[in-house]
């Protein structure tokens, strides 16, 4: 487990989503007194080296079907990697890095529903040239998101307010999170008022919003969708249409960017490539693009 936190801390950046996942198995969570794995979840990880010394590749595989994947460079265990997924089906979606789901997608027989490509834009590097102690990688990850809200002060300016949310905020913010997922990103189906507000009280509770008010109407919303043992991924950002090209996402995702820096992690983030106006605010921010991420649904 040790080995696999030294991992993540260095490779998150290509699925943090998947790394947030691991984040109980890293703390030995779901391990029971005789050292055995729970059934909740399957944990494949790769060893580099003959002596098992160490790790350089994770595949995590979660009950309701999602897998995400940080593969190592040397595609030869493939076969292996196959067949032992095999033994965790039904699999509904595989996420990472493109690469990594390609070569996953090969060997798997279910025809794709849907693939979904994402640019992967990092506001660093992505990687830290010295190993963060490994006690405080691991402690951050399980302080409640209160402890770690660090607040990089209320912007005001111009009739625009940005704040961070809390949870008497919960009906716009699930007004918002309705719209997002209807716009941007194209989820037309129709789901329960239940399933959409445990997702809205499950970003309260484990993740950081921002709100965005003009002239005191609500605007827009940004947050963190996934933390990791060393960064956060901002997911989410929505802005209504009638407040647009006002600066409105800008504001808002400097002000999240700012808190996640502030608290010494790196933070990413993923935008589809034809959104050029999306991805014009972010590199304005200072992100860059380094590769892209694929999610596939079976």
């Amino acid at each position: 487990m040790e080995q696999l936190a030294q991992f993540l801390v260095h490779e998150e950046y290509r699925c943090v989503a998947g790394s947030e996942a691991a984040r109980p198995l890293v703390a030995q969570v779901w391990f029971n007194g005789t050292g055995r794995r729970s059934r909740s979840s399957g944990l494949l990880v790769h060893h580099g080296c003959l002596d098992n010394s160490l790790v350089d590749g994770m595949a995590l595989l979660q009950p309701q079907g999602s897998s995400y994947c940080i593969l190592p460079g040397d595609g030869a265990d493939d076969g292996e990697l196959a067949w032992k997924l095999q033994l965790f089906r039904p699999i509904k979606g595989f996420y990472g890095e493109k690469s990594d789901i390609s070569r996953v997608q090969g060997f798997v027989a279910t025809k794709a529903l849907e693939e979904r490509d994402f640019l992967l834009m990092v506001l660093d590097s992505g990687q830290k040239e010295e190993m963060e102690p490994l006690g405080a990688a691991l402690l951050s990850c399980f302080l409640s998101t209160q402890e770690l809200a660090l607040h990089c002060g209320t912007i005001r300016q111009d009739g625009l307010l940005v704040r961070d949310a809390d949870k008497n905020d919960f009906r716009e913010l699930c007004r918002l999170h309705e719209e997002y997922l209807d716009e941007e990103l194209q989820l037309h189906t129709v789901s329960s008022r239940w399933t959409l507000h445990q997702k809205v009280n499950s970003l309260l509770e484990q993740q950081h919003i921002v709100l965005a008010f003009k002239d005191g109407k609500p605007a827009g919303k940004a947050n963190t969708n996934a933390r990791g043992l060393a960064a956060d991924q901002i997911g989410g950002v929505y802005v209504r249409p009638e407040f647009r090209n006002q600066g409105i996402a800008t504001a808002m995702v400097g002000h999240l960017s700012g808190a996640i820096r502030a608290r010494g992690r790196n933070c990413i983030l993923y935008v589809r490539p034809e959104n050029r106006a999306a991805r014009r605010v972010y590199e304005k921010l200072g992100f860059s693009a380094i590769g892209v991420y694929r999610s596939v649904y079976f």
